[in-house]
């Protein structure tokens, strides 16, 4: 299943999704997503942050940033959310995403470009 630009629907079945690669995410040790859409500048995928990694602050200028915690604990901010919990963090405000605890933290993102004006 490639994750390359799609338009219209996408349907992934679990298998799919399980069949997706894992990639590295900007160098930073023990981080990866997997990538289920992208379309132009936004993507949704997953994110899984091993014990004690960490996403340096970093700000996305031109698109808004969504994240829902599926297991695991995920520090972002002064803020640790656990299982279930869901952030919105606005364009052009700066934020950092770190694992708390001792398991790694796996989160569905979603990175909404907005459309100039």
């Amino acid at each position: 299943m490639s994750t390359e630009a799609r338009t219209g629907t996408v349907r992934l079945h679990a298998e799919d999704v399980e069949a997706l690669p894992w990639e590295h995410l900007h160098g930073v040790r023990d981080a990866e997503t997997r990538v289920l859409w992208r379309e132009r500048g936004s993507l949704a995928g997953i994110l899984r942050l091993g014990p004690g990694a960490r996403l340096d602050e970093h700000v996305h200028g031109d698109g808004n940033h969504n994240v829902y915690v599926l297991s695991g604990h995920c520090g972002v901010g002064d803020d640790v959310l656990a299982a279930g919990s869901y952030v919105h963090v606005p364009a052009g405000e700066a934020h950092a995403l770190r694992a708390e605890g001792p398991e790694q933290c796996v989160m569905l993102y979603l990175y909404a470009e907005e459309p100039p004006r």
